[in-house]
């Protein structure tokens, strides 16, 4: 015999879109939401349902159980919405939750929030400002890609991950500062920012992703925190108005093309404890003037400094053991290079092509001749002389 206090099912499954009037942080939640329930029952997710109102607020609460995620794509392409308030209830927003909601210009992320998901935020063109809080430790991929209104910015100590592509293209960004609790940068992270003009990598993550910053064509000023050992393939390829990088000590690995085409920067001082420079890793800085490669470097890579118009003056510490061919091509003020490693390093080919024409080689006085003699040396001879 069928219970009479039982629901029918339509009248249950009807339930899971009702919103009842609950108070989020003395606000009034919005009504027409849809919430299925997750994790056996115990908790809802929250998706866009027939809500319609351009301010939207959602409830922590449904049916007495807690409101925990936002579900993916839940309220994507609402282009009314202008503003949505979270209840700190909500662990996580699913992936693309949010994506190309136009119209949003203000989140409020709630303190106890641990996941943004891939595409959560992307191609929200209206969103102004930010604060992820500390307890976020992923932001995903794409999460807030696109985003070109963004102008403020602020990742809580406690991130752990920013995904690849997570702020790609948000280009209204001027600063960044990436808190010392972050161990990973994504690759393409912050690609394209091109109205970005300073950034502060903090101490925690070991490399600064591949093309991590690439195009970001207004920055002037880096600072990467003791803590860093690799500056990624590409991570700063094109920012051609930087001026200052401040690369640390705890550096070892400086990738292919991470500084190629910066051509503003004029000097760069590369700390003691690099062992290798990638390929073509500072080449198109048409504007740098000297360089001092320290005695731990072993390897500098194909085409390093290639098209460096305005090096003039190079030294190479006595720890080099190979250089690639055309490290130093098409250099044109190129005139003096000293080599202080007692054994001639191996050369590949076209290292000097298009350099000065009165360049000079200096090197040990002692192995001035194993030097003239040796394999893709020899045909510098009458270059090479004793350091002074």
């Amino acid at each position: 015999m069928k219970n009479k206090h039982n629901l029918p099912k339509a009248v249950a499954a009807a339930l899971f879109w009702f919103a009842a009037t609950v108070q989020v942080s003395g606000q009034a939640a919005t009504s027409g939401f849809r919430f299925s329930p997750i994790n056996n029952g115990r908790e809802y997710e929250v998706s866009q349902g027939t809500a319609a109102a351009a301010s939207i607020v959602i409830p922590a609460t449904h049916n007495g159980r807690p409101v925990t995620r936002i579900a993916d794509g839940g309220f994507s392409g609402y282009r009314a919405m202008t503003s949505v308030t979270i209840p700190d209830s909500v662990k996580d927003i699913g992936d693309y939750a949010f994506a190309d909601c136009t119209g949003l210009r203000g989140i409020t992320v709630p303190s106890g929030l641990t996941t943004i998901g891939k595409g959560a935020f992307t191609r929200c063109s209206s969103l102004t400002s930010l604060t992820i809080p500390g307890s976020v430790k992923i932001i995903g991929e794409e999460a807030f890609f696109g985003c070109f209104s963004l102008t403020s910015l602020t990742i809580g100590s406690g991130v752990d991950v920013i995904s690849r592509h997570a702020f790609a293209g948000c280009v209204g960004l001027t600063s960044v500062n990436i808190p010392d609790s972050v161990t990973a940068i994504g690759n393409w992270a912050f690609a394209g920012c091109v109205g970005l003009t300073s950034l502060t990598i903090g101490s925690g993550a070991t490399g600064t992703g591949s093309y991590a910053f690439m195009g970001c064509t207004g920055l002037r000023s880096v600072t990467i925190s003791n803590g860093v050992t690799n500056i990624s393939e590409g991570s700063f390829a094109g920012c051609r108005n930087l001026t200052s990088v401040t690369i640390p000590d705890s550096v070892t690995v400086i990738g292919d093309g991470a500084f190629i085409n910066c051509s503003g920067i004029t000097n760069i001082t590369i700390p003691a404890g690099v062992t290798a420079i990638g390929d073509y890793a500072f080449a198109g800085c048409s504007n740098l003037t000297g360089v001092n490669i320290p005695d731990s470097v072993t390897v500098i890579g194909t085409g390093a400094f290639a098209g460096c118009a305005g090096l003039r003056d190079v030294t190479v510490g006595n720890g080099i053991a190979s250089i690639g061919s055309h490290a130093f091509a098409g250099c044109a003020s190129l005139t003096n290079v000293t080599v202080r490693a007692t054994t001639p390093p191996v050369l590949r080919w076209n290292i000097f092509e298009s350099t000065h024409s009165s360049l000079q080689i200096r090197v040990p006085a002692a192995r001035v001749e194993a030097y003239k003699t040796a394999s893709g040396w020899v045909v510098f001879a009458d270059r090479i002389t004793a350091i002074r």
